[in-house]
């Protein structure tokens, strides 16, 4: 079985459901973090937290997730070329583009979204478009988010390091980035007329699963 990725999230055997999520064959992802239950293949780590799972992004998932920016603000965080309130068919469109467009589950319900894009083959990619839906905000569901997208980058897609964008004014969103393993390495202006935003790009290097 392979191994939890930073104590926080265990790969466990799928046994065949959601077939369509772009992880490893066999393999889904759970929340994990104080005790093992059961024995064996499929292992699920019991804990006080919610437990999550994930998988491909679908169409009709994208009216649910244009709603998850209460404000402006929140969604030039999230997606700086959109409008308030955000076009759910603009989002999906922006989808198509991007590589491994994921939502985050608790049950059946979305509570989360990311993507990839400017995928370097064999070195590096970009995280985009993260947003969690704000009653699940520090909740683990966004650094059970950036492990899924982290684990997709490296263990399928094979990529050595995982980069992202984050506002400086974006405090929360920095605290979850310092601590699933980024680090900054550049600073840049901001990208839309009127905005004092700085954009600083940081990184995570991989681990080799």
């Amino acid at each position: 079985m392979p191994g939890a990725i930073r104590g926080r999230l265990l790969f466990v055997r799928n046994k065949g459901r959601d077939p369509g999520f772009p992880m490893p064959a066999g393999d889904c992802i759970m929340m994990g973090n104080e005790r093992e239950g059961g024995g064996g293949t499929g292992r699920i780590m019991e804990t006080g937290e919610p437990r999550y799972a994930a998988r491909r992004a679908e169409r009709d998932d994208f009216p649910l997730i244009a709603a998850f920016p209460r404000n402006a603000e929140e969604l030039y965080y999230m997606f700086p070329r959109g409008t308030f309130p955000l076009d759910p068919e603009l989002m999906a469109r922006v989808a198509e583009e991007r590589v491994r467009p994921t939502v985050i589950l608790d049950g059946d319900a979305v509570i989360g979204y990311g993507n990839l894009y400017d995928v370097e083959p064999g070195s590096h990619g970009w995280l985009g478009n993260v947003i969690i839906r704000p009653d699940y905000r520090g909740r683990g569901a966004g650094r059970f988010l950036v492990e899924t997208m982290a684990a997709i980058a490296g263990r399928e897609l094979k990529l050595r390091e995982l980069r992202l964008v984050c506002h400086n004014t974006n405090t929360q969103a920095l605290r979850l980035y310092w601590r699933t393993g980024f680090v900054p390495y550049g600073l840049e202006g901001p990208v839309a007329s009127g905005r004092k935003e700085m954009r600083i790009l940081m990184r995570r290097v991989l681990e080799d699963d």
